[in-house]
């Protein structure tokens, strides 16, 4: 009797899931979506959170003792779990290990979610972390149903960003990462940016000193502890970069155009051409 119960309840989340997957698909899919809604039983959200995420290794993954494959299907499991429980709506998602991309439904207005939209979308992703005991970051899109297409495909690319210009994990907007986001498309203005660091291409350590003290909130003693380095040897990297190119991190004014060349030179290394 337990046998057939238990085979029941699986044929039905099959089916269950079967029908959300179909639903995710058709909003990915830029498709008419309310017939696939109406399948798997869900009211179409007015709009929708479209998270592109990367999820981190979870410690398990990296001991010996315990399989790989298992601890990260147990650490997906917890997150989605930590998600559903959290929003009354479900939540759409097609995820593996190292990331993935999620629906969050919600009730507001896609042009101007508020702060406590905003406070509720970054308590989610936190207790999800927590959950799955794994680092998150994501980029996140509000957009109506007939939008997630294009949203998804913009959370990717925000996530990208955010990635390759060494952001700590958290949510970020588009806003958050605008510059680095804009720089990534080629063209002359991107090139002349990235080519006022030129001048370091010969001394590798001092790109490096320059990206992390940046990463770091502009804390020379954050920046040495992550480098291994006393403060005064970061300090003396900096002057020498200052020297170099002309660009000052001590002057106000020079930071942004630092910044700005860096996420450049950030933005060709990947696409590997000016």
């Amino acid at each position: 009797m337990a046998g057939a119960y238990f085979r029941e309840r699986q044929a039905v989340f099959g089916e269950e899931h079967a029908t959300r997957q179909a639903l995710l698909s058709a909003l990915l899919g830029g498709e008419q979506a309310t017939e696939a809604a109406a399948r798997a039983g869900i009211r179409l959200a007015p709009a929708y959170a479209v998270l592109g995420m990367e999820i981190g290794r979870h410690a398990d993954e990296c001991r010996r003792t315990v399989n790989p494959t298992v601890a990260a299907r147990r650490k997906l499991r917890r997150l989605r779990g930590e998600l559903e429980r959290n929003i009354a709506d479900p939540v759409l998602s097609a995820l593996h290990p190292g990331g993935g991309i999620a629906l969050v439904p919600f009730a507001c207005s896609i042009d101007e979610p508020t702060e406590q939209d905003w406070h509720r979308l970054r308590a989610l992703t936190g207790s999800a972390e927590r959950a799955a005991g794994a680092e998150i970051t994501a980029g996140v899109v509000f957009a109506a149903p007939g939008e997630v297409a294009a949203a998804a495909q913009t959370a990717r690319e925000v996530l990208e960003v955010a990635v390759a210009s060494g952001r700590q994990p958290g949510l970020y907007r588009l806003d958050d990462v605008a510059l680095e986001f804009q720089l990534s498309q080629p063209g002359p203005a991107r090139a002349k940016l990235a080519a006022l660091l030129d001048p370091l291409g010969e001394t590798p350590e001092l790109l490096t000193t320059l990206r992390t003290y940046f990463h770091s909130g502009l804390s020379r003693r954050r920046a040495a502890k992550q480098l291994h380095l006393h403060p005064n040897t970061v300090d003396y990297r900096l002057r020498k970069i200052a020297a170099r190119t002309g660009l000052d991190t001590t002057v106000a004014a020079d930071l942004p155009r630092i910044r700005a060349a860096l996420a450049a030179l950030q933005a060709i290394s990947r696409s590997g051409s000016r």
